[in-house]
């Protein structure tokens, strides 16, 4: 089902896990996709970003993809969306928070009562925007999140975020942020064995 270039890239993982990870979560990734576009899994064809960011080639469709340990998420939609998922567990914070975080986000982060939940909080707020927006993680200095429940983009310095809105879901010890270049009322959540070519 995955094309060359797909088997390449596994091929290229060194970590076993990684790998199986790999290719279990771009096959259903395929086949998830098929069911809003009137092409078979095995011959859908993806363009790429300038910076990684993958695309259908053809159709109106926005996805993107995320996983973390056994667990992925793809979104999808009508218009441009980013994800981030992660495990909340313990973590070197402080010497991440230096690399990736903005002074406002340090001081938001460490002013929390649960620091692992913040932490993860802002993370995937940040990744979330930087691949709805197809960018890097160089462009991470050029915007602030918030670190508490309401998940909102705060101090923009680049017009290209301005409508940008983040959702938050998080199950089973978990986060996942949503960013959409529109303002949505909700997110359905499901699961991909509701899915499956087997049921």
């Amino acid at each position: 089902m995955l094309s060359p270039d797909e088997v390449e890239r596994a091929q290229r993982l060194k970590i076993p896990a990684s790998r199986d990870q790999f290719v279990r979560s771009r096959a259903w990734m395929r086949y998830l996709l098929s069911l809003y576009v009137d092409v078979s899994p095995s011959d859908m064809r993806f363009v790429y970003g300038e910076r990684g960011k993958p695309a259908l080639s053809s159709g109106d469709i926005h996805f993107n993809l995320a996983h973390s340990d056994n667990r992925a998420v793809l979104v999808v939609a009508r218009f441009a969306v980013g994800v981030d998922i992660e495990h909340i567990r313990p973590t070197n914070f402080e010497s991440l928070m230096v690399m990736s975080f903005t002074e406002f986000e340090r001081s938001a982060v460490n002013a929390e009562p649960d620091l692992a939940l913040a932490f993860y909080r802002v993370w995937t707020r940040k990744e979330a925007v930087v691949k709805c927006l197809g960018s890097g993680f160089r462009d991470m200095a050029r915007f602030s999140v918030s670190a508490g429940d309401d998940a909102h983009i705060l101090r923009l310095t680049d017009f290209l975020l301005f409508g940008l809105s983040l959702h938050e879901v998080k199950q089973d010890g978990y986060i996942c942020t949503v960013a959409t270049e529109r303002k949505i009322s909700r997110i359905i959540v499901r699961d991909a064995c509701e899915f499956s070519p087997n049921s």
